[in-house]
């Protein structure tokens, strides 16, 4: 078996998407980069920038999740994440 072929998930293990790679990569990770440049308002109240800590390495992971309504002094923030799409 080559790098090029997928390979089976062992039984248990979830049927993942492979992650996206090259150019597919770039534009998918472009929210966070523009967070971190100091753009983030260019997004309005609609996107935040979620920082969390992976759960097997412990490092810093960032995602850029949507804020589906304005939240409330009494409701708990509402956040929505999507897989990437396979072919962009």
């Amino acid at each position: 078996m080559t790098s090029s072929q997928p390979r089976e998930p062992q039984p248990g293990e979830p049927n993942r998407p492979r992650p996206p790679v090259g150019r597919r990569r770039t534009l998918s990770r472009l929210p966070v980069h523009l967070y971190r440049l100091g753009l983030g308002p260019l997004f309005g109240k609609r996107l935040l920038l979620l920082i969390h800590t992976g759960r097997v390495s412990g490092r810093a992971r960032k995602v850029v999740v949507e804020v589906p309504r304005e939240p409330t002094p009494r409701q708990p923030q509402v956040v929505m994440s999507a897989p990437v799409p396979h072919r962009l």
